[in-house]
This record gives structure tokens, C-alpha cells and sequence, in this order.
């Protein structure tokens, strides 16, 4: 299923593994995300990524986790708290 706000659904788990060295995508998508209404209130999103890059400056959601597991690095982002 393509991600669209036209669905009506919304998601509590979201994984998120584009090409590993194209960060940008990652912050396109987690922008999306984040304006689309598409979360449930205790969402969890779960980003597969090379484990050279990071994602940094994401300040709509609360990064819970960043591990580096061999040539991966898994970050879960979280709603933020208040």
C-alpha cells in the first residue's frame, strides 16, 4: 500500500529502509509523516540505515533508539513527549 493521507489509515508501526546512502530520503519521509495524520498517538517508526550516516535534526519526533548492528545503524523515533 502507498503511503497517501487519502487512505484514512493510520499507522502504529512504520519501517523505514530506502537505499541505505540516501539520507534525504529518510528526512523526506519522516516529514511527510510527521504533516499527514497518518500516526496513531503511541506510533513507533523503525529506520534501517547505513551505519556510516545518521539522522540528525528530526525535531518533530523523539529519537528512542540508535543502535549500530554491523553495517546498519536501526534509530526508532517515537511521538515526542510534552
Amino acid at each position: 500500500m502507498a503511503l497517501s493521507p487519502e487512505n484514512n489509515k493510520k499507522f502504529d508501526l512504520i519501517f523505514l529502509d530506502p537505499p541505505y546512502k540516501e539520507i534525504s530520503i529518510y528526512k523526506e519521509i519522516l516529514s511527510f509523516l510527521h504533516t499527514s495524520n497518518m500516526l496513531n498517538d503511541d506510533f513507533i517508526i523503525v529506520c534501517e540505515l547505513d551505519s556510516k550516516h545518521n539522522l540528525e535534526n528530526i525535531e518533530y519526533f523523539e529519537e528512542t533508539k540508535n543502535k549500530k548492528y554491523g553495517n546498519s545503524r536501526i534509530i526508532l523515533f517515537e511521538p515526542l513527549e510534552d
